[in-house]
């Protein structure tokens, strides 16, 4: 472990430069593929169950990490799954098979999650208590800033053959590089029992569903955006307009979130967030969405929302440490795919059933769940007593 004399800048940037390579590359990756398979002439069964599988690689590595990272240790680990990963974004290139591609993307799933999870668990490993909130909100920033870059890629190099997904891999690999500065600090890696993960998730029941309530305005926003501007009777270009209006928020104002964060009550602040993107959500409907004022409110309402995910990482390395903080971001990692699948599809079936106004409706809902859980339900620390209380009775 790094020792605490003071912050550790060097280290905090490598880890934002790997995660910002993981987002480059999942950004490029999703419409790459999607537009690929597209132009084959896949139907979209079969392009939803590709992506559906890739989901599946993200939910069984959740539940084998804190086990990998015992095992091979966390730096290894990472290491593994970036070399990994970037094989299998160039061997996308170089097969059009679709059993294949299957395989690949279970592969990139669960590598890519890998990545993910043992980043978070760095960052809350490195960052002082007292600046936890700042370092998080710079680390969610540098994820959702290269995210959006990563679409940026498909015109630049393509979706189709060796040298798009080559390029690609080639990129992630370069940005990834100063994983190497980070050999001798890495996070915990003591045996976690098999029992560990649901006694974890058990404990921090309002950060999962913060996860979850994310990942599920996440799904269907960016799934559904397009329909719901087309029935608001907006262009292409201004339905456009307003997605990255979400989107361009949530990169600007994840630091000052962080900011707030480490001035406040953290509970209170993910209360407050939760209950402005209800808001948010509910006025939705009768806002007109050409209006300048229109613009402003969705560049704030997008940083709100994503800013539930920001307070949760922020917690749990809190109120966490050792193998437990290892088991509850991988659990975060299996709520964060659970929403991720429910997401579109309720509020799919919300628009079917009610027209546009569904997909606000149900991001309402999710958020108006995560706001009375954030008021209602105990603190952290009185859960992980009682979780401290039955290892003392065992």
């Amino acid at each position: 472990m790094l020792p605490r004399r003071g912050l550790p800048i060097a280290e905090l940037a490598a880890v934002m430069a790997v995660i910002g390579a993981f987002g480059l590359s999942v950004g490029y990756t999703y419409p790459a593929v999607a537009l690929n398979l597209e132009a084959r002439g896949v139907s979209t069964v079969v392009i939803g169950t590709q992506a559906a599988v890739q989901g599946l690689g993200v939910l069984i590595c959740a539940f084998m990490l804190p086990w990998l990272t015992a095992t091979i240790g966390a730096w290894r680990l990472a290491a593994v799954a970036l070399l990994g990963t970037a094989a299998v974004i160039a061997a996308l290139g170089m097969t059009e098979n679709l059993y294949v591609w299957a395989i690949l993307r279970f592969l990139l799933g669960f590598g890519a999650n890998a990545l993910f999870v043992i980043c978070e668990v760095w960052i809350n490993v490195l960052a002082p208590n007292a600046q936890r909130g700042r370092i998080v909100g710079a680390y969610t920033t540098v994820i959702s800033g290269m995210f959006a870059l990563g679409p940026l890629l498909v015109p630049l190099v393509g979706f189709e053959g060796a040298y798009s997904f080559g390029s690609v891999a080639v990129i992630y690999l370069l940005l990834g590089l100063p994983l190497w500065r980070l050999r001798h600090s890495s996070p915990p890696v003591e045996h976690v029992p098999v029992g560990e993960l649901p006694r974890v998730m058990l404990a921090i029941p309002v950060l999962l569903l913060s996860v979850f309530t994310f990942a599920f305005f996440d799904g269907a926003a960016f799934s559904l955006w397009a329909v719901y501007g087309m029935d608001r009777g907006l262009t292409e270009l201004t339905t456009a307009t307003t997605l990255s209006l979400l989107v361009i928020g949530n990169v600007v104002l994840q630091y000052p979130i962080g900011w707030l964060a480490d001035r406040m009550n953290r509970r209170l602040l993910l209360a407050i967030l939760a209950g402005v993107a209800f808001a948010g959500a509910v006025a939705l409907p009768v806002l007109p969405l050409t209006h300048p004022a229109t613009y402003l409110f969705l560049f704030v309402w997008g940083a709100l929302a994503f800013g539930v995910y920001t307070l949760a990482v922020t917690l749990i390395g809190q109120h966490l440490t050792g193998a437990r903080l290892v088991a509850a971001n991988s659990a975060f990692g299996v709520m964060w795919g659970i929403g991720a699948l429910l997401g579109p599809w309720a509020a799919g079936a919300a628009m079917t059933g009610l027209g546009g106004v569904g997909l606000p409706l149900t991001i309402a809902a999710a958020y108006g769940v995560l706001t009375v859980a954030a008021l209602a339900m105990p603190p952290i620390r009185t859960a992980l007593a009682s979780l401290e209380k039955m290892d003392l009775d065992g």
